[in-house]
């Protein structure tokens, strides 16, 4: 009989709990103390000794990984093409405090840090910054809960996506098309094309340290869980959103409260299209590349610095949004520690690179490369995605949105909760044709229409959706929706004599 080893234990252990929990991952060995999807191998590309203590991490245009921690920007270097970095070129002595978004284009690099978003150059290509950073935009940088990712959007904007504690303010809605205009947490916000103007496209987030774009233009990020009230009603897990521009996403610290977050259901709030549960999130990247197989083709991965996990998220367009699929790509097991703090693809050989550190904690960067066998009908070419009617219609309303064009309304649609959303944001801008606000409209159309008329005339839309609460032949889901319509105009949720209380969530302002 053999006995097996504590190692064949412990894979096995695991590739049951995978199973148990969902995940529907084939593990593969453990490699580096850790656990990774079949096919897949991981190795060591650079060790403390080059750069420790890593933020984050992006790809300079010769392909060469470029690592920021505190007080550094690096340029990891392979001189002999053998899979790992042989030295690092010192780019920058600076952010002091350490940049927590890189992002490089022509002979600029992006960055956040030592107190905004700043760009340096390197005109010549010799690895060096020309001189120090120019401040593009003040923000708060150097705390965990402020200035994080930037991206260069498919609209060919820089985005920058921040945590709660930035101070984004009414301040930085600088144009008349700007989503949001009145911001409330954290928030993503984007420059004009000539870096003059500032715009708020979506808030309500606690602390989504990274966020990134898919084929189709649609932006998706990760983001914490509220710990603070594990065990209380309105606790969740982190959370992937699929960010609807003119959105709120549910966290209301600091400008309204401490703890409590809207809940997931209320029809003011994008839902989250996964809860993960317990972690810490931090990075996050579409895979758009062909050297992983199809499966993995414009789906996500997602990083947990606290339970040293990679988790990989397929995407379906579902309705006006997306169906998300998780499981577990890869994991740490044993005590050798692996804290991963930023993924990129490498835009030549589609390999994964994962960053570690945050905390001061040890830093290396990993690479993954796929070495499982090929589809014979795999041409390399990436997934597309089958659009549904309703996701279309969504597109047209935030591209109505965005642009500040009034469009017109499609019948039919009411009842989903992102199409919603969209629509009572144009009809406060009155940019959406065809909404009638009679009562005798359907219960849809007319629950759109006293959604966005809660602040300009709350005495009107208590009057307009008081009865409908009561009325048992209106179906539950558009009575709960009146309920959270008469609480928007009452003046919504939280006392600020509450604040800072477990009695936050059940406070009318």
């Amino acid at each position: 009989m053999n006995v097996p080893t504590a190692k064949a234990i412990l894979v096995h252990w695991t590739a049951l709990v995978g199973i148990v929990l969902g995940c529907g991952t084939a593990w593969a060995d453990i490699q580096l103390g850790k656990q990774i999807a079949d096919g897949f191998v991981i190795t060591e590309f650079a060790g403390s000794n080059l750069a420790n203590d890593i933020y984050c991490l992006t790809f300079d245009p010769r392909g060469r990984v470029v690592v920021a921690g505190r007080g550094y920007i690096r340029i990891l270097v392979d001189d002999d093409d053998d899979g790992k970095a042989d030295r690092s070129i010192l780019f920058a002595d600076h952010p002091k405090d350490g940049a927590m978004g890189l992002l490089w284009e022509g002979d600029t690099l992006w960055c956040t840090g030592d107190g905004g978003l700043r760009k340096f150059h390197d005109r010549n290509g010799d690895g060096r910054a020309d001189g120090p950073a120019q401040l593009v935009c003040r923000l708060k940088t150097g705390g965990e809960h402020t200035a994080h990712a930037i991206r260069r959007g498919p609209d060919r904007r820089l985005y920058v996506l921040c945590g709660n504690m930035t101070g984004i303010d009414a301040s930085f809605a600088q144009t008349p098309t700007s989503p949001i205009r009145r911001p409330v947490a954290g928030c993503v916000i984007r420059f004009s094309t000539d870096m003059r103007h500032t715009e708020i496209v979506a808030d309500g987030f606690r602390n989504a340290y990274d966020m990134d774009f898919n084929a189709a233009g649609d932006l998706f990020a990760y983001d914490s869980d509220n710990e603070r009230c594990v065990s209380l009603p309105w606790y969740e897990g982190t959370r992937l959103y699929h960010v609807l521009p003119g959105g709120h996403h549910g966290w209301l610290s600091p400008q309204r409260a401490e703890f409590f977050r809207l809940p997931p259901y209320f029809c003011d709030v994008v839902p989250p299209l996964l809860d993960l549960g317990r972690g810490s999130p931090t990075g996050v990247v579409c895979y758009r590349h062909h050297g992983f197989p199809p499966k993995y083709r414009g789906g996500l991965f997602l990083l947990d610095w606290t339970f040293g996990r990679v988790y990989f998220i397929r995407l379906t367009p579902d309705g006006s949004t997306y169906r998300a699929e998780k499981e577990i790509f890869l994991q740490a097991v044993g005590d050798d520690g692996f804290a991963p703090t930023d993924v990129a693809v490498h835009p030549v050989t589609g390999d994964l690179y994962v960053s570690i550190g945050g905390r001061g904690t040890k830093g290396a960067v990993y690479r993954i490369r796929y070495v499982g066998p090929r589809d014979k009908h795999d041409r390399g070419h990436q997934e597309t995605t089958s659009e549904t009617d309703l996701w279309r219609y969504r597109k047209r309303l935030q591209r109505a949105l965005d642009q500040g064009q009034a469009t017109a309304v499609e019948p039919g649609h009411h009842a989903d909760r992102i199409v919603r959303l969209l629509e009572a944001r144009l009809i406060e801008r009155d940019l959406l044709r065809g909404v009638e606000p009679r009562r005798s409209s359907p219960f849809g159309t007319l629950l759109t229409k006293q959604l966005a008329q809660c602040t300009k005339n709350p005495d009107g839309v208590i009057e307009a959706v008081a009865p409908l609460v009561a009325d048992r032949q209106i179906e539950v889901a558009e009575r709960l929706t009146a309920v959270r319509i008469l609480q928007l105009a009452l003046g919504d949720l939280v006392s600020s004599d509450a604040r800072g209380t477990i009695w936050e969530g059940y406070t009318l302002h």
